[in-house]
Parts: structure tokens; C-alpha cells; sequence
């Protein structure tokens, strides 16, 4: 949830449209292994427009991409993530002269039932985990959808649940130089 002084959308020329967050947003791609040893991450459904991303939002000022990433989950699904998942890693996935998108790649490290999560009914309706391929069928975020495209590359491979063995690794074909 934003500071009145956050509700404000910045308008991009690079990509002609407007971000969300003054001062930059950040979010936590959460991910686990479900029983077959498939990669899920967890995507919530937005109230405003009913897309489906991570969860995240905007900065306030001052603050970190970091702690608005954590600070965002919390407001969001009601729970400290702090100690329930490791955060591996952090990729700008949009960004813009005065503008930017980060993303945490979180792995949870205990169970997590999302059903008994208090969802921010005015920002998240809806919580769900999806799998790579499960994802294409669900309508995402625009900005989101940069993300979708580099899974591959961004989450573990899917393993072996016996044998703990690299099943797939859906890595996307290598971006072209032109």
C-alpha cells in the first residue's frame, strides 16, 4: 500500500505509457517445489484491473527496492516473509530514465498456506501458485509479462522429486543482439 504521496503514476517515453510509483516499485517473485518437483511461484490477481502478477508496489521516498519489496508482500498478504523465504537475487526488469521495476527472486523455505493468508482485499482479490507452463494461461500485468518472459532464466530448474535430478529447464532462446 502507497503513501498518499505515492498514488501518482509517472509517465515514461521509453516505453510511452505510465509506471506506477514515483519513485520506482519493487516486488518478490516467491517461488517453491510442488510434490512432482515442478518450480511454482506465487501470483496474486489484482483488484483494480484483475491482472495477475507478483505481489509488489510502489516505493516511498527514500526507501529501498528491498525494503518496499517486503514491506509491499507484508501489506498485501498479511504476512512477514522475512522469515519464511530467502531472497536470491534482484534483476531491474523495467526501467526507465526516471523510472524502475525490481524484482526479488525469493525461495520459500517452509510451507506456506495461502489460504489462510489476509489478503488486502483493496489491492490483492486473489492468490495462486502457478507453475511455468501453467502461467500462460493467465491474463498478467503488462509490466508483469517482462518477467513471464525471462522465468527461464530468473527461477531454479524443475527436479526429479525422487531423485532430485534436473528434469527441465525451460531457458528461453538467447536474446538477439539487433
Amino acid at each position: 500500500m502507497s503513501t498518499p504521496e505515492n498514488n501518482s503514476y509517472i509517465y515514461c517515453e521509453k516505453h510511452m505509457a505510465q509506471h506506477w510509483g514515483r519513485w520506482g516499485a519493487a516486488g518478490i517473485l516467491l517461488y517453491r517445489y510442488n510434490q512432482l518437483g515442478e518450480v511454482e511461484i506465487l501470483l496474486g490477481k489484482t483488484r483494480k484491473h484483475g491482472y495477475w502478477a507478483n505481489i509488489g508496489g510502489a516505493l516511498n521516498q527514500g526507501e529501498t527496492p528491498a525494503a518496499a519489496a517486503l514491506r509491499e508482500f507484508e501489506e498485501e498478504l498479511g504476512i512477514n516473509i522475512r522469515d519464511m523465504a530467502t531472497l536470491e537475487s534482484a534483476v531491474i526488469v523495467t526501467q526507465c530514465p526516471s523510472w524502475r521495476y525490481t524484482t526479488y527472486v525469493a525461495r520459500l523455505d517452509q510451507e506456506l498456506d495461502i489460504t489462510k493468508l489476509k489478503l488486502d482485499l483493496n489491492e490483492i482479490v486473489e492468490v495462486r501458485w502457478v507453475t511455468r507452463r501453467g502461467i500462460s494461461s493467465f491474463n498478467v500485468l503488462r509490466e508483469f509479462q517482462k518477467t513471464v518472459d525471462i522465468l527461464g532464466w530468473l527461477l531454479p530448474p524443475n527436479l526429479d522429486p525422487v531423485t532430485g535430478a534436473v528434469v527441465d529447464y525451460d531457458l528461453p532462446p538467447e536474446p538477439s543482439a539487433a
